[in-house]
Formats: structure tokens, sequence, C-alpha cells
């Protein structure tokens, strides 16, 4: 029986400026992704670096521990400099594809987007309902909902469907009216301090904000202090779950171009 070995490509991580990597500057810690322990390198053309590793094929596996092992290389290479994140997955055929169809062809691109990035990190800022809160400041706030929801508690077994539907609709647009507007006051105070703001779907009926903020590494501590101040102001009512800094992810959508 034959067998036949996979043939060796090279995965991406991100693209960052050349000089902090270039030759006298300590090799990075971090194994790449795949669990072989192979080490992280990059491939060097003019001022540009692509920060990879090798891998035993084409194809990826979209699994917890690789997309760890692909977060932290990006945040060690954030830790010594300004980087373009790719996403999850990213393969090429060889070095030469990399230096020829992503340093060399995308180099001006590549410079632009570096320069928008340029002593920034992404701060993320998910803040959810304390949903016990949520309810009882909607019937204070309600007579409507107060007024349906009451009925329906004292008579239960009489309750009509219909009541309940409604109860239901008129509690769901009190939400959507309450999350919409705690949104916008909390982007109010936050993106003034950002370079750009973006906000995400929300990932469930009780998160009011999903937002995603580029913000200079200078402003970072002021921007961690106005969160910090809007969860105390808010405790109780609302949960904030803050993360960064990260590579901007959400601000970069790169792609090796087989095509161009």
């Amino acid at each position: 029986m034959h067998t036949t070995a996979l043939r060796s490509a090279t995965y991406v991580y991100g693209v960052t400026p050349a000089a902090p990597f270039r030759d006298g500057h300590p090799p990075l810690r971090v194994p790449g992704i795949g669990g072989r322990g192979d080490p992280v390198r990059t491939i060097v053309l003019g001022d540009l670096a692509a920060v990879v590793s090798d891998v035993p094929g084409r194809h990826i596996a979209l699994r917890r521990e690789n997309l760890l092992d692909h977060q932290r290389v990006l945040e060690e290479v954030l830790g010594r400099s300004d980087v373009l994140p790719f996403s999850f997955g990213t393969v090429a055929a060889s070095d030469e594809e990399i230096r020829e169809l992503l340093l060399r062809d995308d180099h001006d691109a590549l410079r632009e987007q570096l320069e928008y990035v340029r002593g920034c990190v992404e701060l993320e800022v998910k803040v959810c309902w304390a949903r016990e809160r949520l309810f009882a400041e909607i019937a204070e706030e309600s007579d409507e909902v107060r007024a349906l929801r009451d009925a329906i508690r004292l008579s239960p077994d009489d309750t009509d469907t219909v009541d309940r539907i409604t109860l239901g609709q008129l509690t769901e647009a009190e939400i959507e009216r309450k999350s919409a507007s705690e949104a916008e006051a909390l982007l109010d105070s936050l993106e003034p301090m950002a370079v750009e703001g973006l906000v995400i779907p929300n990932l469930s009926d009780t998160m009011l904000l999903n937002g995603a903020f580029l913000v200079e590494r200078a402003r970072e501590t002021e921007f961690d202090d106005a969160v910090r101040a809007a969860a105390e102001a808010h405790e109780g009512r609302l949960i904030f779950n803050y993360v960064g800094p990260l590579p901007p992810y959400s601000f970069i959508n790169l792609a090796l171009d087989r095509d161009g």
C-alpha cells in the first residue's frame, strides 16, 4: 500500500510592518496553528512582513484549539507592532504565493490599511440587560404593560390567549425602545474616544449593545475608564462584557486574491 504525505502549505495570520521583525529582533514565541509546534515566522518583502507558519495541507479544521492558536499569534504580534489580521483558515500554497499575490501585488492597499490602524487596537463592549431588572423597569414605565400583567396574574385561569400575546408584543416593543435608547447613550459616551465604532447585530433579545471600537493606544486608558464608569453607573441593571486590546478584527477584512 502506498501513502502520500500531505504537501506543506503556508498559513497566514496577518500582515505587519517589517521593521519590528527583521534580523536582530527576537523571534515570535507562540507556536503555530495545528498542534505540531511549528514556529511562527515572517516573510518579508520591502517594508511589509506576513506572519506565517507551516501547515500540512490547505485545510485547517474549525476547532476551538485552532482558533485559539490563531488568536494567540496575532496577540503576540500586536504586542510588538500594528497588525492587519487575516481571517481564520487563510492558507497559501507556498511562501512565494504570499510574496507575489500579497506583499507585492497588494502592497499599496496593505500600506493604506496599516496607516489607518496605526497605533490602534480593537476594544469590544457587549452590554446586556439584567433580565429581572429590565422587566421591572418596563412595568414601572408602561401603564399598559403593568395593567395587563397584573390582570393576568390576578386571574391566570381566565386570561385570554390574546391578552398574553398582546402582553408579549407590548413587552417586546418596550425592550426594543429601551435598548435603542440605552445603546445610543452609551455610544454617545464612547465613540468620541474612538477612531471608528462599529455596531454589530445583537446576539439575544436582552443584549442592547454589541460594539467594536478602534481606539488609539494613547487613549486606551481613557476608554477603559469610560467603560468602567458606565458599568458602575448602571450596576444592577446592565451587565458589561469588555474585551481587549485585540487586533482590529472587526475593521480589517483581508484575503488572498488568487484571481488578480
